[in-house]
C-alpha cells in the first residue's frame, strides 16, 4: 500500500513536471524547462540521452523489466508529447515516439479512456499532415 501511494504521489509530480516543462519553455526559460524535461526521463530510470537515441522497442523492453512499467510506459508517451512541443528540430520523432508508446499502453492496459483515444487520434493527425 505505502508503494502504491509514493508511486502516485511520484506520478502526480510527474505530470505536473510535464506541465512545468511548456509553461518554462513558454516563458523563454529554456534553462528550467530542460532541467525539468531531464530529471522527469530520469524519473523513468534513464538518461535523457536513452529515451532519445534509443529505437522504441529497445526503451520498451528496458521499461517492461521495472515494476509499474506499463504506467511507465503511458508517462514516457506524455513526455515525448511533451519534448515535442518545445522541440523544432527533432518534433516529429518525439511525436512519433509518443504515439508508439500510447498505443503501446492502450492495447495492454486495463484502463479505458477516451482522452487517451483522442491524444492517438491528435497524434495520428498531427504526424499526417507534417508528412
Amino acid at each position: 500500500m505505502f508503494n502504491q501511494d509514493f508511486f502516485l504521489r511520484n506520478m502526480n509530480e510527474f505530470l505536473k513536471a510535464l506541465q512545468d516543462i511548456v509553461f518554462y519553455y513558454k516563458e523563454d526559460d529554456f534553462e528550467q524547462s530542460n532541467r525539468i524535461l531531464t530529471s522527469s526521463y530520469s524519473f523513468l530510470g534513464e538518461t535523457e540521452n536513452f529515451f532519445k537515441e534509443k529505437d522504441n522497442e529497445t526503451i520498451l523492453a528496458f521499461l517492461l523489466g521495472q515494476k509499474k512499467s506499463i504506467e511507465k510506459v503511458r508517462l514516457l508517451g506524455d513526455l515525448y508529447i511533451a519534448h515535442a512541443k518545445i522541440s523544432k528540430d527533432k518534433r516529429s520523432i518525439f511525436l512519433n515516439k509518443a504515439l508508439y508508446f500510447l498505443k503501446y499502453y492502450d492495447f495492454h492496459s486495463s484502463v479505458f479512456s477516451f482522452e487517451l483515444k483522442d491524444k492517438i487520434i491528435h497524434l495520428e493527425k498531427e504526424l499526417l499532415k507534417n508528412q
